[in-house]
């Protein structure tokens, strides 16, 4: 017998395998629009870790999440900003091979424009929503956002927030938190 998890707002989660699997509404990320991957509905599967034979994710888990959905005008202004920045070696460093080396990353694209800032948009495509809570320094649980991304089409790109700034840039799954964050 298949088990759920329903969320008022957000409808039924599907539990698989310790975790719950469902869908959120974050409309605003649809600019991220690469290959036209962005659903028109403007919903993303969030995917929920949840304890042995536990059929409900941890409050925090929601919190951070309502968060999200409630800043997330501003968390996709903040992605391209972090990115470029991470680009072109402004500001925190990811340890991304992209880091300070906009030629490289211009190098990977085909077609692709990377002249300014609001270009990124069109480089990403969010694919999924993760919580991760193995980040000691920080005390709530940290959203990594997971892109298709087309510079870097092998990993992808994993951003890291707190639902309200970014903390960290990387491959997706191997995200970590910037240095000084």
């Amino acid at each position: 017998m298949e088990k759920y998890w329903k969320h008022s707002n957000w409808g039924k989660f599907k539990y698989e395998e310790e975790t719950l699997i469902g869908e959120i509404p974050l409309p605003e990320f649809n600019i991220f629009n690469l290959e036209n991957l962005a659903p028109e509905n403007g919903k993303y599967e969030l995917t929920l870790q949840v304890e042995p034979k536990k059929f409900s994710p941890k409050i925090s888990h929601i919190q951070i999440i309502e968060n999200l959905i409630k800043n997330q005008k501003e968390i996709v202004s903040k992605i391209p900003t972090a990115l470029w920045n991470d680009f072109n070696g402004i500001g925190p460093d990811s340890g991304m091979w992209w880091n300070g080396d906009i030629e490289e990353v211009l190098e990977g694209m085909e077609e692709k424009e990377l002249s300014k800032e609001s270009d990124i948009n069109s480089l990403l495509s969010l694919s999924g929503i993760w919580i991760h809570e193995e980040f000691t320094n920080f005390e709530t649980p940290l959203i990594e956002l997971a892109f298709h991304a087309s510079f870097e089409e092998e990993h992808g790109v994993g951003i890291l927030t707190d639902s309200n700034t970014i903390i960290g840039a990387g491959y997706i799954m191997d995200v970590s938190p910037y240095e000084n964050a």
